[in-house]
C-alpha cells in the first residue's frame, strides 16, 4: 500500500527515514476536535489478498492507542 495524495490534502508529515505522508487535517464535527485523514491505494496482488481474506490490518506505534477509523470513503 502507498499513500497517496488527493484533492483535499492539506498537510505533509514527514520523519526522518520515513517515507512523506499527505495527509487532509479537519475538524471532525462528529465528535469535535482536529482529526487528520491519510488515503491509501493498494497494489493489484493487495487486492487480490483483500479478496480472500476480507482482513485489513492496522499498526500504531507507540504505546497509546488514539481513536481510529477505516472506511473506503472519505469523511464529508
Amino acid at each position: 500500500m502507498d499513500p497517496v495524495e488527493t484533492a483535499n490534502t492539506n498537510i505533509v508529515f514527514t520523519a526522518p527515514g520515513c517515507y512523506d505522508l499527505p495527509a487532509r487535517r479537519y475538524e471532525n464535527q462528529y465528535y469535535g476536535g482536529t482529526a487528520h485523514e491519510t488515503c491509501w491505494e493498494l497494489t493489484d496482488e493487495e487486492l487480490e489478498l483483500l479478496a480472500k481474506t476480507k482482513r485489513v490490518y492496522l499498526s500504531v506505534m507507540g504505546s497509546q492507542h488514539p481513536p481510529v477509523r477505516l472506511s473506503v470513503h472519505p469523511e464529508p
